[in-house]
């Protein structure tokens, strides 16, 4: 009885170490799912942050974009008002030598 006694309170003392080791595991996985957690919500904001960041890039872009177009057709105007000036100046110096001669 003593020897059945004995072997009861060593798988006891089992018992109780292995539900020690598991509560010490699932305190070290529950740590490492709240930190996995943490970064990859630190992550999905970091990625939004960069998509914000593209797209008011894009923008940016967009109007640069426009602006050169404007600038442009601004420039071929005025190249087309002067390349006008031009000829009417040519054309004026030409009559002007017509009525010389």
């Amino acid at each position: 009885a003593a020897a059945a006694e004995a072997e009861v309170e060593l798988m006891a003392a089992k018992v109780a170490s292995a539900q020690t080791d598991a509560r010490k595991e699932l305190d070290a996985l529950r740590e490492r799912f709240e930190k996995h957690n943490k970064f990859s919500g630190e992550k999905v904001r970091a990625l939004a942050k960069a998509q914000s960041d593209v797209r008011a890039l894009e923008g940016k872009l967009e109007d640069a974009t426009r602006d050169v177009a404007a600038a442009n057709r601004k420039a071929l105007k005025n190249d087309a008002g002067v390349q006008k000036d031009v000829d009417s100046r040519a054309t004026a110096a030409k009559e002007s030598q017509t009525d010389v001669d």
